[in-house]
C-alpha cells in the first residue's frame, strides 16, 4: 500500500511526453527486419497494445463507510504542539472500489493543475482507495459535508482526465506510425549512401 494524492502530482503533457519519447526510442532500436512488410504491422500493434494506458476508473457509487476509534498524538492533531499526550477520537473512514493503472491516478489535466487533494491510501491488491478524518475540531456532519462536496470535485477531476487518456489511446497507433515512417526513411537514406559507397547494409 502506498499514499497518493489524486489527480494532483503531475499532469498529462508531462505523461504524453514521457510516453512519446519512450516510443521514439524503442522503435530506433528496432532491427531493420521489424519494418518488411510481413513483419511492421504486427510490430505497431505490439507497441501500441503496450504503450496505450490502462485509464483508472473510481467507482465512487459504490463508497463505503465507517466509524472507529483511534488513538493520535497531539502532534498529528495539532500541528506544530510539543506536547507528546495521546488523544482517543472517533475517525471517519471511507473506502472506494477502482481498476485501472494506480499509477495514473495522480495524474491531472494540464488545465486542471493546482486541483487541491487530500492523501490516499492505495491498496492495489484490494483494489481499494481509503482515506480517514479524525473527528477533532469539527462535527462528524461538517467532516461528511465537506467529503462529499471534495468528492463532487473528484468525481469531475477524474471525468477531464478519462477524456484525455482516451483521446490519447485513440491517436497513439498514428503517433507510432509517423514515427515508423520517420525511421523508414532513414533506414533508406542510410541504406543509399551506404550503396553508393559499394557497402552492405
Amino acid at each position: 500500500m502506498r499514499k497518493v494524492k489524486l489527480f494532483s502530482l503531475y499532469d498529462t503533457n508531462s505523461l504524453f511526453y514521457k510516453i512519446g519519447m519512450e516510443i521514439n526510442q524503442e522503435i530506433n532500436k528496432w532491427p531493420q527486419e521489424y519494418f518488411a512488410e510481413d513483419q511492421i504491422e504486427g510490430c505497431v500493434k505490439n507497441l501500441r497494445t503496450e504503450k496505450a494506458l490502462s485509464i483508472p476508473e473510481i467507482h465512487f457509487e459504490k463508497s463505503e463507510s465507517k466509524t472507529s476509534s483511534k488513538i493520535f498524538s497531539n502532534a498529528v492533531l495539532r500541528p506544530g504542539s510539543a506536547s507528546d499526550m495521546k488523544i482517543k477520537v472517533n475517525v471517519i473512514e471511507y473506502r472506494i472500489p477502482f481498476e485501472g493503472d494506480a499509477n495514473l491516478l495522480a495524474c491531472t489535466v494540464s488545465s486542471n493543475q493546482g486541483f487541491k487533494s487530500e492523501e490516499w491510501t492505495v491498496d492495489t491488491k484490494t483494489g481499494e482507495l481509503a482515506i480517514e478524518y479524525a473527528v477533532y475540531g469539527k462535527t462528524s456532519k461538517t467532516i461528511i459535508h465537506e467529503h462529499k462536496n471534495y468528492v463532487t470535485d473528484l468525481m469531475q477531476q477524474q471525468n477531464d482526465l478519462k477524456a484525455e487518456l482516451l483521446k490519447f489511446n485513440a491517436g497513439l497507433e498514428n503517433m507510432i506510425r509517423q514515427v515508423v515512417e520517420k525511421r523508414k526513411a532513414e533506414i533508406k537514406s542510410q541504406n543509399s549512401l551506404l550503396s553508393s559507397l559499394g557497402l552492405k547494409s
